[in-house]
């Protein structure tokens, strides 16, 4: 009994002997030249793209005194900029007062209740909430990022 593997292989001889394919018919469209070139340029294009629009994060010498979001540079706002500053320290208020209400005497919060929700803000708290209708004739509400319109509507 003849596997796929060795069946191909038989068909490719026959086809190759018969004059009915080309020596280029196995080589996959990617590894082209032409294509070859355009991945380089896409990877070239990309590498040049961070560099010059995004911000090192590892790199101390650059940063700015104030927050910015790595990936647009938008700069936060006071109040986003305060709560992240502080979120360290109001995430251990909210471990300590879980652990003072579960476990210690007197108490009446139960281990396995819902945790509240830390009242964190984050560059998306910058963005407005807006109504909008999908093709189902439902609305729904959505942020609407200004750097990400601006990006739709400049040229490349």
């Amino acid at each position: 009994m003849l596997t796929r593997h060795i069946l191909a292989h038989f068909s490719a001889e026959m086809r190759a002997r018969s004059g009915l394919s080309t020596d280029t018919e196995g080589e996959h469209e990617e590894n082209k030249p032409t294509a070859m070139n355009r991945d380089e340029q896409n990877v070239s294009d990309l590498v040049s793209y961070v560099h010059s629009n995004m911000t090192d994060p590892f790199n101390i010498t650059d940063h700015p005194k104030y927050l910015i979001n790595i990936s647009t540079g938008m700069q936060a706002s006071k109040d986003v900029q305060d709560s992240l500053l502080k979120s360290l320290e109001r995430g251990n208020q909210m471990v300590k007062s879980f652990v003072e209400g579960c476990f210690n005497e007197g108490e009446n919060r139960v281990f396995y209740s819902p945790i509240s929700r830390s009242p964190l803000k984050t560059f998306e708290d910058m963005t407005k909430t807006s109504k909008l209708k999908c093709k189902t004739g439902d609305f729904v509400k959505a942020h609407i990022n200004p750097e990400m319109i601006f990006r739709r509507f400049s040229p490349g």
